[in-house]
């Protein structure tokens, strides 16, 4: 398309008149501006909301004599229906009282002119759920089995329907309250599982809407079907002795003396069969005071148990191997082990080949180890060695090794691997002893990181068998460096010298990069170190 140049030149100086021509005659000011309507308030905001309460404000329109509150219930900013509740103020700030708990709400405020009712703003519009309630009891820990709990609440409570029980492992129990159960305000949920961590949530229904009045967490306890369940004042050695292979042995909360002498001095429970021995509580342990030998190519495991040697009948290590051959697992977890007058927490002075010995989640604590070293394999052997999660002190302080496993023990056990990560190691060993005396060779290759040792003079070792993936000895040198990473790394050691810079001949020093943060111990040996607890070395959850 074509335009003709005449005719645009013409309207530029049209366009060019007319600016210079309004130029001369400006509009007046605009001294007074009125909208037909009232802003709307802004920023409102819900506080402090409670089971039954709740703070509502909001920022001031300009020109507005009042302001009118409405509350909508089981509402969620549709404000469909009537308001449960309305005000009329003059501030910008209300409390609703009188709330019903665990509720959806709609509020919503409208700005008033107080001359001319057309002027009255839109709703500006927030939403809330006020809070549940509390009326369920914590449940004790005689009320928690192992397929069920007795859940009570408040006497006299009538408006409840339902319980639901959501456990860690995704699982959804519903159970509807009976008669009975609402009129003596308990009730006892079947159907759950063993060692299962629950929420459970009491409701009432009213015209399909759920309303919580309370919510409890609770662990249900070891399975107890075909369990041995041993109560205070049975003989736990005697039981022990008589069990078939494979049985369970759940115990009371009580404290148990096997065989003791005349003076009552613990003795040894002898064990000949693949047993499980564990608390039915894991908050309330049992206590066993005694020993164990372990005969016949047995396995035991140990759980959530106090294992006291301190009044033991002989000084002889808390687990010992009594006879040669081929041994199923020995597990301890989630115990505390103590033995003040003992020689150590395990003994292997025959040629046991033991499936595997772990250790995971104890408190091992005041074993000085007089006349032996803490972990003590001398003849034998486990394919598999694990030491995780563990917290070590006030051990081995006579001064002995910590762990000493003898190069016998590759005689009756070809290869196998020794894990010890993430543990807490404070005042262990001594002066010239060793924290692992491990003679085994190249094909028990020792994995050692996320420790923390502190406060001993205890060092690494200083034996070529240890297998620790340290470097060759430099010509001319007396000590020999761990620099690979591999099986040694992100350690943390703290007043412990040895650990990196021992001078000891031969000795074995960690030079990956160590860390040596104070672990600012609570009184339990607790790690509260931010630094280790966010990198997670030590016992640290």
């Amino acid at each position: 398309m074509k335009f003709n140049k005449y005719y645009i030149f013409a309207g530029m100086l049209a366009l060019g008149s007319l600016g210079l021509t309004s130029c001369d005659d400006p509009a007046e000011e605009i001294k007074d501006f009125t909208l037909d309507r009232l802003l709307s308030p802004i920023d409102i905001e819900v506080k402090g909301i409670t089971v039954d309460g709740a703070n509502v404000s909001w920022k001031a329109t300009e020109g507005a004599s009042k302001y009118i509150v409405e509350v909508f219930a089981d509402d969620s900013l549709t404000f469909a229906g009537e308001p449960v509740e309305t005000q009329e103020i003059s501030g910008t700030t209300t409390s609703l009282v009188a709330l019903t708990y665990d509720t959806d709400y709609s509020v919503r405020v409208s700005a008033r002119d107080a001359n001319n009712s057309n002027r009255n703003s839109k709703y500006a519009k927030a939403y809330f759920r006020t809070s549940a309630q509390q009326i369920l009891s914590n449940p004790k820990e005689v009320d928690i089995l192992d397929t069920s709990v007795d859940l009570k609440w408040q006497e006299g409570e009538k408006d409840v329907t339902v319980l639901e029980l959501t456990g860690s492992d995704g699982e959804i129990i519903t159970y509807t309250l009976s008669a009975d159960d609402i009129a003596n305000s308990k009730a006892t949920v079947p159907g759950l599982s063993p060692e299962t961590e629950y929420t459970a949530k009491l409701y009432y229904v009213n015209n399909g809407i759920k309303k919580q009045r309370g919510n409890r967490t609770f662990k249900t306890i070891m399975s107890l079907e075909g369990a041995i369940v041993v109560s205070e004042g049975e003989n736990l050695a005697s039981i022990i002795a008589n069990a078939e292979a494979g049985s369970v042995i759940a115990l009371r909360p009580a404290t148990y003396v096997l065989n003791p002498n005349d003076e009552g001095q613990a003795g040894a429970a002898k064990v000949n069969q693949t047993l499980k021995i564990q608390s039915i509580y894991p908050t309330s342990p049992a206590k066993i005071k005694g020993r164990f030998e372990v005969y016949a190519g047995a396995g035991l495991e140990l759980g959530q148990v106090k294992l006291d040697g301190s009044e033991n009948a002989t000084t002889d290590q808390l687990v010992n191997y009594k006879e040669a051959g081929e041994f199923k697992a020995l597990n301890i977890h989630d115990c505390e082990l103590v033995h003040p007058a003992g020689k150590g927490l395990i003994y292997v002075n025959v040629a046991a080949d033991i499936e595997s010995v772990t250790y995971k989640n104890n408190v091992i604590h005041d074993v000085v180890c007089d006349g032996g070293d803490a972990f003590d394999f001398r003849a034998g052997a486990a394919r598999a060695f694990v030491f995780q999660n563990n917290t070590v002190y006030n051990v081995a302080t006579t001064p002995r090794d910590v762990f000493r496993m003898d190069a016998g023990g590759n005689k009756v056990v070809a290869a196998g691997t020794i894990t010890i990560t993430n543990n807490t190691f404070n005042n262990v060993g001594g002066k010239g002893k060793r924290l692992l005396y491990i003679r085994l060779g190249e094909t028990f290759p020792i994995t050692f990181k996320n420790n923390v040792v502190s406060n001993t003079e205890v060092y690494i070792s200083n034996q070529s068998t240890t297998c620790l993936g340290q470097d060759a000895k430099a010509e001319g040198a007396t000590t020999s460096a761990i620099t690979s990473k591999a099986q040694v790394s992100d350690n943390n050691y703290f007043n412990a010298p040895n650990m990196t810079a021992c001078t000891t001949d031969n000795a074995i020093n960690d030079k990956t990069g160590a860390t040596s943060y104070d672990p600012k111990y609570d009184s339990a040996f607790n790690i509260t170190s931010e630094e280790l607890i966010k990198a997670k070395i030590g016992n640290v959850k």
